[in-house]
């Protein structure tokens, strides 16, 4: 996976890789650009590692900011805990934007279940279906997000392999509040309208991956994510009037695998 810091779009598990689910295992790193923060229109450069280590069917997989572990030894269903180190929003170069309440870094836990679908006849080729919920666990937005993916790879002629994924994310109403809403103090320094907000769905990702390999142990990629922001997210003053709802990533990386 290639996540950037600050880049709240793409802090769930369900971003993309860029190392296919078919190494089992690597060890990596992307670089390129995300939003400033969730909704921005600017963007900032940043890397984080990635990697995986196997034992069958089981896993550990650490994906930037994001850390997860298949419990299950079976062909088919994937469960097991996880965890993610969400960024928070300060120091920001909009001044408006600044001006609002600040939110600091937070971790938050959680479980995920996938189902993933091998071809027999090639490893290259599957498809899997995930579902993930992560809480809030030191108390800076007190919330959840539950999110959920489809993800496909498969290879294009004899070096390449290119994987797509679609995504969507439901956020609670503490986690929407804290991210998206404005209250009195916060219009009173920053002269944006108050906005109230329920819970409710956040986004929808599409990415594309496309990788190839070196050599058996060498492997470089390049991604880019779209996320369109929905609904009361999307309204905000924060995106409609400062930012975007349009937020990409971009990214390449390479990983070693043994």
């Amino acid at each position: 996976m290639f996540a950037m810091p600050q880049a709240a779009v793409a802090q769930d598990s369900l971003s993309f890789p860029l190392a296919s689910d078919s190494i089992p295992n690597y060890i990596g790193i992307g670089i390129g650009a995300a939003p400033d923060y969730v909704g921005a229109d600017e963007y900032i450069p940043g890397g984080l590692p990635f990697g995986r280590k196997s034992w069958g069917h089981r896993y550990i997989a650490l994906e930037g900011n994001y850390l997860g572990a298949n419990l299950l030894d079976h062909p088919i269903l994937r469960l097991g805990p996880s965890g993610l180190y969400r960024f928070g929003r300060e120091d920001l170069d909009d001044e408006v934007i600044d001006q609002l309440s600040s939110i600091s870094d937070t971790i938050e836990l959680g479980v995920f279940a996938a189902a993933e679908f091998v071809d027999p006849k090639d490893i290259k080729k599957r498809l899997r279906f995930s579902v993930e919920v992560l809480q809030d666990v030191l108390g800076e937005h007190e919330g959840f997000v539950a999110s959920g993916a489809v993800r496909a790879w498969h290879p294009l002629g004899q070096y390449f392999e290119m994987g797509v994924g679609v995504a969507t994310s439901y956020g609670s109403i503490d986690y929407m509040s804290t991210f998206f809403g404005i209250d009195a103090a916060d219009t009173t320094s920053s002269g944006l309208p108050a906005f109230d907000l329920e819970d409710g769905f956040r986004d929808m990702r599409f990415t594309t991956v496309l990788m190839t390999s070196l050599s058996p142990q060498w492997h470089i990629g390049a991604g880019l994510l779209y996320a369109r922001l929905i609904d009361d997210a999307a309204d905000s003053p924060i995106v409609d009037e400062r930012g975007s709802a349009d937020q990409f990533i971009f990214g390449a990386g390479f990983a070693y695998s043994w």
